[in-house]
Parts: structure tokens; C-alpha cells; sequence
């Protein structure tokens, strides 16, 4: 918890779209659906590019191809997670502010972005790579990736 943050969750718990969303009963599971169904695609670009930079899947096509193909529903869903999950947290944000998953989520969700958009980036943008870098970043971003969705899981159960 970081206690300079409260009047913010107070701000945002009490805004227009978190009471909005609060006071419907179906709004928020078909928020949530949107945000796993989007998690799900991002997930699924992730793994198959990774699995590719390890070597272990798709050898004749290049990474760069790969992430070419694929860069845009990844990106796609990436904006998609980020506009559902905040206004999930809009509808909870008090809930939020005392649940240690959520701030596991955030730092996670904030390392992952950054590595995403430089390192693995760079990587994924490359024709071949070498396997020992081809699997570090492969690796480290399936643990952050994974790190998010298990985090937000833990959300309703903590």
C-alpha cells in the first residue's frame, strides 16, 4: 500500500463511471469478460512469439516475421486490458488499495510493459537472435506476463 495514494482510490472509487458500474449488475462481468478475453489473446501472442525466440517452435519463420504478424493483436489487446482494467478498478478502487494482489498486479503489470516495449522489443524485431538471449527474454517475459494474470486472479480471492 502506498497510504499517499488514498485520496486517489477515494477519487476514483467515487466517480461517475466506478458508481455507474457498481449500480448495474451485469456491467461488471461483461467488463471482466472483455478484459480475460483480451488477456487470453495477449497471452497467446506472447507464448507463440517466446516459444519462437527459445527456438522451440516456427524455426523457418523469423522472429521479426513472427512479431510482424502478430505485433498488432498483441498491442491490440494490451489497450484493450489497460481501458477494461481500469475501469475495474474504478468500480473496487477502495478494495483495491487494501488487496496486496492488486499491487502485485501493478508492479508486474509495470515491469512487464517496460520490458515488453524495450528489451523484448528489440529483440522481437531482430531476424534470428542468439539462444542465450532468445531464451532470457523469451523466459523473463512469460514470467512477467504470467506474474500479471496471476496477480489479477488473486485480486477477488485476497
Amino acid at each position: 500500500m502506498v497510504p499517499f495514494l488514498l485520496p486517489f482510490f477515494q477519487w476514483s472509487d467515487e466517480s461517475f463511471l466506478g458508481a455507474w458500474i457498481r449500480s448495474k449488475t451485469w456491467v461488471f462481468p461483461v467488463i471482466e469478460t472483455i478484459h480475460i478475453l483480451a488477456l487470453t489473446v495477449l497471452f497467446a501472442g506472447i507464448i507463440v512469439i517466446d516459444l519462437r525466440m527459445m527456438g522451440l517452435l516456427m524455426r523457418r519463420m523469423t522472429i521479426s516475421r513472427l512479431n510482424q504478424e502478430l505485433n498488432r493483436f498483441v498491442n491490440w489487446a494490451i489497450g484493450v486490458i489497460l481501458v477494461t482494467g481500469a475501469a475495474l478498478y474504478s468500480s473496487e478502487a477502495l478494495k483495491c488499495f487494501d488487496n496486496p494482489a492488486f499491487w502485485f498486479k501493478m508492479i508486474f503489470l509495470f515491469l512487464a510493459l517496460v520490458f515488453h516495449y524495450t528489451a523484448y522489443r528489440k529483440t522481437a524485431r531482430t531476424e534470428q537472435t542468439t539462444t542465450g538471449r532468445g531464451w532470457s527474454v523469451g523466459v523473463l517475459s512469460l514470467l512477467l506476463w504470467f506474474a500479471v494474470g496471476w496477480g489479477g486472479r488473486g485480486i477477488g480471492f485476497i
